[in-house]
């Protein structure tokens, strides 16, 4: 589907904060529970390019699921430290996995599109970055690739109509619902306006609109085309490993031999294989 930007419930200033920070929540259970093992297999092909196992999430709202990542990849990079920045920024982040020292949360406000020089590592985004427009999205990409800092871009939805139809209604929104109560911090306001539906009504309602902004592997090229690739490789990827789904992403990282390919992740797990379609720059 083509690309149509509309605007998200939980997104607006006049959203009750607790009635956003339920719908993070339901995110975040969503995330742990279907979706987040799907990106490991990129991130530790992101972190094997990097010169130092640090991750830089940014937009990171609530969290998401970094938490559980870390978890999963601190074995294998014993060292791997994280810090969680946003432009509207937390003001008491708590760790829903419990204290790590390896996580932290950024207070100062951190701008996706001018990300300050000091922090230094591979950049990821989770389920963020279909709420920017394409010079917004460019302006992202455009400051990885001046900083020369690798970068990762998941979206757990597809541009597809039938998964805009589906997907949240079938899936997150369940799971999202009424699981969270036993995967993040329970409040009553959450429980009074889960058994009166507006959550649940904000995160189908939201959960489309996010289909329908998504990026399609197409509308990808093009952005990362825009955003420089003559001495930066970009990887456009749709892969399952063992979460559920589907899921897109945008990789990143410095190369002598840059350029856009579009990647068919096959088996992740096995021998990674890959097959690889140069694309070439569009007008």
């Amino acid at each position: 589907m083509k690309r149509v930007h509309l605007f998200e419930i939980h997104e607006q200033w006049w959203c009750p904060s607790f009635i956003r920070d339920g719908v993070r929540d339901g995110l975040f259970t969503a995330w742990k529970i279907l979706f987040w093992k799907n990106t490991l297999p990129h991130l530790r092909d992101l972190l094997r390019r990097s010169k130092k196992p640090t991750l830089i999430d940014l937009c990171s709202g609530a969290g998401g699921p970094v938490p559980l990542v870390i978890d999963d990849l601190k074995e294998e990079y014993p060292g791997l430290q994280v810090s969680l920045t946003d432009y509207f920024p937390c003001r008491a982040w708590e760790n829903p996995l419990g204290k790590n020292d390896s996580v932290t949360y950024m207070s100062e406000r951190v701008d996706a599109k001018s990300v300050p020089a000091e922090l230094q590592g591979c950049r990821t985004l989770f389920e963020a970055f279909h709420h920017f427009k394409p010079d917004d999205a460019v302006e992202i990409l455009s400051d990885a690739v001046r900083s020369k800092q690798p970068i990762a871009v998941f979206e757990f939805q597809r541009s597809r109509l039938i998964d805009a139809l589906s997907l949240p209604i079938l899936a997150v929104v369940p799971i999202a619902s009424f699981l969270h109560f036993w995967h993040t911090p329970f409040s009553f306001s959450k429980l009074l306006f889960t058994i009166i539906p507006v959550i649940p009504f904000i995160l189908a309602f939201d959960g489309i609109i996010s289909i329908l902004r998504t990026y399609s592997t197409e509308e990808l090229v093009a952005l990362a085309h825009r955003a420089g690739s003559e001495h930066f490789r970009w990887d456009i990827r749709q892969s399952k490993e063992k979460g559920w789904g589907q899921m897109t992403c945008l990789i990143g990282w410095p190369a002598k031999e840059g350029g856009v390919h579009v990647v068919h992740y096959d088996s992740p797990t096995s021998k990674a294989s890959y097959e690889r379609q140069k694309i070439q720059a569009r007008t």
